[in-house]
């Protein structure tokens, strides 16, 4: 709507300088001039017309009316209504950019910053080389470390194998962070360490006597990895993980 507005204020403006130019061009003071100095024969006028007093008023109304709408665009401009393409503009993070900048950004209010994508943690190659041919993962999106939504502070992403029904968490931090973040949460799981597989891992018996999937969190060559699996595809998990 602010560009229509201003759009339209542009179009007035020219109007009016265009009247302005007509009213005080040489061109116009001459037919005027005629016109004035017929109907002064013809209805025996006696007060002579002076010229330049008309033109003075029809002038000066017409440069208020420019005054007023030349205000009104260097409003809308210093507003920050308008902005060129190419000029730098701080954003709401305080940083510096340019380009071309929507019409609607108004002074005083930052404009929304966006949020980071999540940074994308990768399978490494020893931990890829022993699952396939097997186990095809894909990434998706993080619902919850083993379905536990209150690490917002652990940065992992998430691969599933949805033939094998397979989760696998690629953890940015150390196995021992992770293990220490999962023991608070001894009302679901209970948190059992063992030597089964690389180097430490511990599993997460579920206080769910009902629950049939196995969870545990293992460290590869310094990297931490947890598992979520279906206890018909675990044997066959655990073969290859532990395979050299």
């Amino acid at each position: 709507m602010k560009a229509v507005a201003i759009s339209l204020l542009v179009l007035v403006l020219i109007f009016l300088v265009n009247m302005v130019g007509i009213f005080v061009s040489p061109t116009y003071k001459i037919k005027i001039q005629e016109i004035i100095g017929t109907r002064t024969t013809t209805a025996a006028w006696t007060t002579p017309v002076v010229m330049n007093d008309i033109n003075k008023g029809e002038v000066a109304k017409l440069q208020e009316t420019i005054d007023q709408l030349t205000i009104g665009l260097n409003a809308l401009s210093g507003s920050g209504g308008i902005r060129p393409a190419g000029v730098a503009f701080v954003t709401g993070s305080g940083t510096t950019s340019t380009g071309v900048v929507n019409s609607n950004v108004v002074a005083g209010v930052p404009l929304p910053v966006e949020k980071p994508k999540p940074k994308e943690y990768l399978l490494g190659i020893p931990l890829q080389a022993k699952l396939m041919p097997d186990v095809f993962v894909k990434k998706v999106d993080n619902k919850g470390i083993f379905d536990i939504k209150i690490y917002s502070n652990l940065d992992y992403t998430t691969y599933r194998d949805e033939k094998n029904k397979l989760n696998i968490y690629a953890f940015a931090d150390s196995y021992s962070v992770i293990l220490a973040n999962l023991k608070l949460a001894s009302n679901v799981y209970t948190v059992k360490e063992t030597d089964s597989f690389f180097e430490a891992s511990f599993f997460l018996n579920s206080t769910n006597t009902k629950d049939t999937t196995i969870r545990f969190v293992t460290s590869i060559e310094g990297k931490a990895y947890g598992f979520e699996v279906s206890k018909l595809f675990y044997p066959r998990l655990k073969k290859l993980l532990t395979f050299k």
